[in-house]
């Protein structure tokens, strides 16, 4: 999987969404709504556990557990971002050669997105 890791882009609000969202759903009154859209105009974010600042700080903690992600460490703006893999037209994982990756672990994720140093490639605290 080395290698095949290639950036970052916005979370697609779905993809391992038993994570970001709560397990009961979310009714908000108009000044939570209001007060969630101040820190992300999306107006899921009104429904999703990422409104809550101290959630979307450690939000990249999830990646030891997430299944398709693998979480930005981005703090304060309230959006969140994923890690974009390569992949072919149906979804399946690529390793650097092109070459199909079969059995896609989440350690084999997180160890795509470091650093040699051991860091991730992208962290930004905003």
């Amino acid at each position: 999987m080395t290698n095949s890791y290639v950036g970052y882009m916005w979370w697609d609000l779905e993809s391992d969404g038993e994570l970001m969202y709560p397990e009961e759903e979310r009714d908000p009154t108009a000044e939570q709504f209001v007060n969630a859209m101040m820190i992300d105009p999306n107006e899921s974010s009104a429904r999703g556990l990422w409104r809550d600042p101290e959630f979307l700080s450690r939000v990249s903690e999830l990646n030891a557990v997430a299944e398709s992600n693998q979480f930005a460490d981005f703090h304060g703006h309230g959006w969140i971002y994923d890690a974009v893999f390569k992949k072919d037209r149906k979804g399946n994982l690529l390793d650097v050669d092109g070459d199909l990756v079969i059995n896609v672990e989440n350690s084999a994720l997180q160890a795509a997105i470091r650093s040699p140093s051991g860091r991730p490639l992208l962290s930004c605290r905003v």
